[in-house]
């Protein structure tokens, strides 16, 4: 299990967060993303795994005006 945005979500296997983003519909061009309280640049979404235990903040970005 894992902890995302504070709600706990089942994960069976081992994830890429650009992976995990894709899956769970984020686009990650509009997102900021800190895993265990570190954040995550978006050139390393591919090379990050999210594993059992892992607790997420995925931030979305929205234009208003």
């Amino acid at each position: 299990m894992i902890i995302v945005n504070g709600q706990p979500e089942d994960l069976e296997v081992e994830i890429t967060l650009k992976d995990f983003l894709k899956n769970y519909a984020y686009d990650e061009r509009v997102v900021a993303v800190s895993l265990n309280e570190i954040i995550i640049p978006k050139s390393a979404y591919e090379s990050t795994i999210v594993k059992d235990g892992a607790v997420l903040e995925i931030i979305k970005f929205v234009a208003g005006g």
